[in-house]
């Protein structure tokens, strides 16, 4: 089989290897159903996109500090985070649960920003928790309504703040976050006052960037706004354009250094004479090859116009994006049996849902001869997966099964198995 492979995988004798190692060797000693975790990958993509961003910018004369964070929602495993904490250059949260996990790893964070997202109206755990920690962590607000606006600015002491900017859809809908630029505008002397805390602009355009183009232009209410604090001499630190950066398992290097050209040469950013400090905030960028997931072909059914490929395991506890998005598709790799013909097939879990499916469109695998094992590589599920099943690696999710082992690779050559203790019943009160 012909087949488009992910960063860091290649195919050698028939099957495929990550980094160097067989995955047939691995999954000899480990079993077949494994969560390999490289947290590695983390480190090296935030310093892969701050070397695109600075030689960009250095190369276009463009005279602006760039930072690129990471949203502990795409995956809040302590090991993703820590690392995070110590490599990127800043932290974005969304709730008061996220801030118990600032605390954890504050020692590794230092005076790294914390930035705060999502609602956090006045009397609200996640309001208050930000007010408790805003003198031993460096926090910002980022505002989502003018009532939170207002909450902040009437403290005695408040914390650094931001102000997302409402973005409006192709059929006139506005993003339920954020405020839009005519409100901003009609506050400007409240923001004038208190100018001294306002520190940040921000902007989220929703999805994954595919045209750098287009989401420049997406983002020019955003530019906007900077020129016209510049007219009530509002200096802004930070613009903040949100995330949105694709993975880089199976995008091209170029993709990124068109993202920040594009940056700069469709936006007005030029124009100013000091140009406020770059932020992104890419979740998926970077968490996304941290794990991959190893499952084996139970049982093939002979359906009507496709092969049923039962896998071992549930599609609902391990790629739940694809139950809410029709247009994510989960990539599905052979490990080995390359040599044999092919054919599309279905890819369903063990479980009796309806919802059981690991793609919404037939797959092409290789076909199974009698007494030959298949085992499946599901690549880049360490962003938002977990998130989205509700259940962290030691929870028990769709229908209760069966914990996968986890597999860790270094960069030095070190393959580990986690053999965490978990009682499922105990977890669920029993």
């Amino acid at each position: 089989m012909d087949l488009t492979l992910p960063r860091n995988f290649t195919k050698e004798n028939d099957s495929l290897c990550y980094k160097g190692h067989s995955l047939l060797d691995i999954i000899a000693e480990h079993g077949p159903r494994l969560r390999l975790n490289d947290t590695d990958s983390l480190i090296e993509n935030q310093h892969f996109i701050k070397t695109v961003a600075q030689e960009v910018f250095s190369r276009n004369d463009f005279s602006a500090d760039y930072l690129n964070g990471y949203a502990i929602k795409a995956n809040q495993h302590s090991s993703l985070v820590s690392a995070a904490a110590s490599n990127a250059d800043f932290l974005e949260v969304s709730s008061y649960n996220d801030l118990l996990i600032i605390e954890k790893i504050s020692h590794l964070l230092k005076d790294k920003m914390v930035i705060c997202h999502g609602f956090k109206l006045p009397n609200s755990k996640y309001y208050e928790k930000i007010i408790e920690l805003q003198d031993s962590a460096n926090i910002v607000v980022v505002i989502d309504s003018i009532e939170e606006l207002q909450a902040f600015f009437a403290l005695d002491k408040s914390p650094k703040l931001g102000i997302r900017i409402a973005t409006t859809s192709e059929e006139g809908r506005r993003d339920r976050f954020g405020i839009t630029a005519d409100d901003v505008i009609s506050h400007i002397d409240l923001l004038k006052e208190k100018s001294d805390k306002l520190v940040m602009l921000h902007m989220q355009v929703g999805g994954t960037v595919t045209n750098t183009t287009e989401h420049m232009g997406d983002l020019a209410p955003l530019y906007t706004l900077l020129q016209e604090f510049k007219k009530h001499d509002i200096r802004i630190t930070y613009l903040n354009i949100g995330g949105g950066l694709p993975s880089r398992a199976f995008t091209g290097d170029s993709f990124y250094t068109d993202f920040f050209e594009s940056l700069i040469n469709k936006s007005s950013l030029k124009e100013l004479n000091s140009i406020p400090t770059i932020l992104t905030e890419s979740g998926r960028f970077l968490a996304s090859e941290t794990e991959h997931i190893l499952i084996d072909v139970l049982l093939v059914k002979q359906m009507n116009a496709n092969a049923l490929y039962i896998l071992n395991g549930s599609s609902i506890n391990l790629v739940p994006e694809i139950h809410l998005d029709e247009k994510y598709g989960q990539v599905i790799l052979p490990v080995n049996l390359h040599k044999n013909n092919s054919a599309e097939v279905i890819c369903t879990g063990t479980t009796c849902d309806p919802e059981d499916f690991f793609s919404h469109k037939p797959v092409r695998l290789p076909l199974i001869n009698e007494g030959e094992k298949l085992f499946l590589l599901l690549p880049c599920t360490g962003a938002y997966q977990q998130s989205i099943s509700g259940a962290s690696r030691n929870m028990p999710g769709h229908c209760l099964i069966e914990n996968m082992k986890e597999v860790t690779f270094s960069n030095e050559g070190k393959i580990s198995e986690q053999k965490a203790e978990f009682d499922f019943l105990k977890s669920l009160g029993y």
